[in-house]
């Protein structure tokens, strides 16, 4: 069973199999030509195969570009659009996690207007709306199939792009493409996930509407990440999974993201590392800030632990739980350091208290310890 609403400017479609009917659900756009966006992973997986072949018996020809990294890199982008433009691409489908899908949306973006990636990182407005773009996660995290945000790193920068328009134009979100994600990447989708879920709870442009949206996949979590670690194909699990890492993104999308963001995107430009594992690492020391400097807004958190006493309490036994690193181990030199905490500084956004350079730099020395 599938269902089908609108969210910010993306028509979701939401079920298990979805998927299988991407061909209908994009007739009306009559595309000639089709840049299917991906990674070697989901390849690998033979995720991209089905998508490529329901197009065999129609007008559509299709032409896939894989060279997406994880932390999609300006190379990256400008590489795709160098491939959308080799082929006259009028349409693209993006089959893979938040990195495809952002790259898919600068692609999209930089194609229709004919300009550079410089021209259009920030929230800079540009004339015309991106080339049609259709989503398919393969994740349960990022939340980018239905939020108007892109990040790629420029010059060892996370950089976001954000527009009215960058929403994809179709999300076909199938939990039937998440089953073959392994236990890392299904911990660090969930934890990325959580954390838009947290920082959209507690900021301070937030409303009912995106609360009551992170409070619900916070519940949905907790409830259900642990069972599909040790069941992976239990497909009820994904499914929740999947719910919850869309109610997330639609909270942030709203309410916007905090410190922990900030410093995971620091610390992800420079180290290259999963988001979600950068994610797991900052959210309790930032927490942790919280609780010393405005206990009271932590209160805006669900319960989710019988046994512990705090949401924090909570968290720091989930991810001992589900046996998350403690700490990076990289060398790092004082100019380094400080750069990175100057970066995460300016990077904060929306948190319950700003947090000073000096504090951000304490959090990274906490959780990057020498190699």
């Amino acid at each position: 069973m599938t269902s089908t609403f609108v969210i910010g400017g993306t028509q979701l479609v939401f079920g298990a199999g979805s998927s299988k009917d991407i061909v209908a659900l994009i007739a009306h756009w009559a595309f000639n030509q089709l840049l299917l966006v991906s990674d070697a992973g989901v390849m690998g997986a033979g995720l991209l195969e089905p998508i490529e072949d329901a197009f065999e018996f129609t007008d559509t020809e299709t032409h896939i570009f894989s060279n997406v990294e994880e932390n999609p890199k300006a190379a990256n982008v400008v590489a795709g659009v160098h491939r959308a433009k080799e082929v006259a691409a009028d349409g693209l489908i993006a089959v893979g996690g938040g990195s495809v899908i952002d790259t898919a949306k600068a692609i999209a973006l930089i194609l229709a207007n004919d300009c550079r990636l410089e021209d259009v990182v920030g929230e800079q407005s540009v004339p015309l709306p991106p080339r049609p773009l259709i989503a398919v996660p393969t994740t349960a995290g990022s939340g980018s199939e239905v939020s108007r945000w892109s990040v790629i790193t420029v010059k060892g920068q996370k950089e976001a792009i954000g527009n009215r328009h960058l929403y994809p134009h179709l999300t076909l979100a199938d939990p039937k493409m998440t089953l073959t994600l392994s236990a890392s990447m299904t911990a660090y989708g969930a934890i990325d996930a959580l954390t838009h879920a947290v920082e959209a709870v507690l900021s301070p442009i937030g409303h009912p509407f995106s609360r009551a949206l992170g409070r619900e996949a916070i519940k949905v979590i907790f409830a259900h990440l642990e069972n599909v670690l040790e069941n992976p194909e239990d497909l009820h699990g994904r499914t929740r999974l999947l719910e919850a890492s869309l109610m997330a993104g639609m909270a942030f999308d709203s309410a916007s993201l905090g410190p922990v963001h900030g410093l995971s995107q620091a610390l992800g430009g420079a180290f290259d590392l999963p988001h979600g594992l950068l994610n797991a690492l900052f959210l309790p020391g930032v927490l942790k800030e919280y609780q010393t400097h405005a206990p009271d807004q932590l209160e805006r958190l669900p319960a989710v632990s019988s046994s512990d006493r705090s949401f924090l309490s909570a968290l720091q036994s989930l991810i001992e739980r589900i046996a998350l690193p403690h700490h990076l181990e990289r060398d790092l030199s004082e100019t380094a350091l400080n750069r990175l905490a100057h970066r995460a500084y300016h990077d904060q956004g929306m948190g319950v208290v700003p947090l000073s350079v000096a504090t951000c730099r304490s959090l990274i020395q906490s959780v990057v310890h020498p190699g």
